[in-house]
């Protein structure tokens, strides 16, 4: 019988060969692509952080907000219609490391920038129970506090990233709070059309018409997503002015009905996704039976003055 000089009979060689086999393999399919520019993509839109908001992130961070809320929008329908577009890779070029997240015990933040007003996201920080009373997202009012200018000028310096004296002067003369807000307001503005689906009100004309009455839920709904910034009647608050002062007597329902449902960028959110069209409808006719009872009381009110003031002078 003849000897087998094969390498398949001998043992060390064997091992040294598969293992230069499987680290070929892994070089030429793994590691190669990284090097291509089509492996990175950028968007033509996609930017650097600004020092305020590099220094916001790195609060992010800290704080851990990347524990509660993911920022991946997912190609779903029901991911979109209440977040907006879907996550692209482009816009991730310099996202380091990545805050894609994994839960979402808060909402996705991926497109929240431009959805409120600055004074929103600081008083939110400060006290989310005041928007939404359920929620269970603790305070962050000790964010009150100077930012580090100086953490915010390394971390430019060890991305690369370009910035100006001037830029790390802001990040000096602002608080925790601020920075943490401009890093939040810089989320999706790297997309050139940072809408969440829209809603047209003769597409709903007929079959959605407003109705007479305001369920006991719509009023709930009302203290849950919109007392926060108008108060609890519609008066107002710091954040918001009385909705008599924003929703005119003549107004009409269906337009204030897409107001509801499309948000105003910077100033009121999107609600779709979060609550169904007859909801919004509700909403909608509830806001405006609000505005006008605030603007009646508001005459009343002024009338009495009047009158008070000609019986003082009529008693002199």
């Amino acid at each position: 019988m003849s000897k087998d000089n094969s390498i398949y009979s001998k043992i060390i060689p064997l091992v040294i060969a598969m293992t230069v086999v499987v680290l070929v393999g892994t070089v030429i399919t793994m590691a190669m692509p990284l090097l291509r520019d089509d492996m990175h993509p950028k968007l033509a839109s996609t930017k650097e952080y600004t020092a305020i908001e590099l220094e916001g992130r790195n609060i992010y961070q800290r704080e851990g907000c990347v524990n509660c809320h993911s920022q991946m929008v997912r190609p779903l329908t029901a991911d979109v219609v209440r977040y907006g577009d879907y996550t692209k890779a482009g816009e991730e070029f310099y996202e380091r490391p990545f805050l894609w997240g994994s839960k979402r015990t808060g909402p996705d933040l991926a497109r929240t920038g431009g959805r409120y007003s600055d004074e929103w996201q600081i008083m939110h920080l400060k006290k989310p129970q005041t928007f939404f009373p359920k929620s269970n997202m603790p305070s962050y009012a000790f964010l009150d506090r100077p930012a580090d200018a100086v953490d915010a000028e390394k971390s430019m310096k060890a991305l690369s990233y370009p910035y100006t004296q001037e830029d790390i002067d802001q990040v000096a003369n602002s608080t925790e709070l601020e920075a943490l807000t401009a890093y939040l307001q810089s989320l999706g503005s790297d997309i050139p059309d940072n809408q969440y689906v829209k809603v047209d009100y003769l597409d709903y004309e007929n079959t959605m018409a407003p109705m007479s009455t305001v369920s006991p839920e719509t009023k709930v709904a009302f203290v849950d997503n919109c007392a926060g910034c108008h108060g609890t009647a519609g008066e107002g608050t710091d954040i918001a002015a009385p909705l008599s002062d924003v929703i005119p007597a003549d107004i009409i329902d269906g337009n204030l009905f897409v107001s509801i449902a499309n948000g105003i960028p910077y100033t009121m959110p999107s609600h779709i996704g979060i609550m169904t069209k007859r909801r919004m409808w509700e909403l909608a006719l509830y806001a405006k039976e609000l505005a006008n009872k605030n603007r009646t009381a508001t005459k009343t009110t002024t009338t009495n003055r009047k009158m008070s003031a000609v019986d003082s002078g009529v008693n002199k």
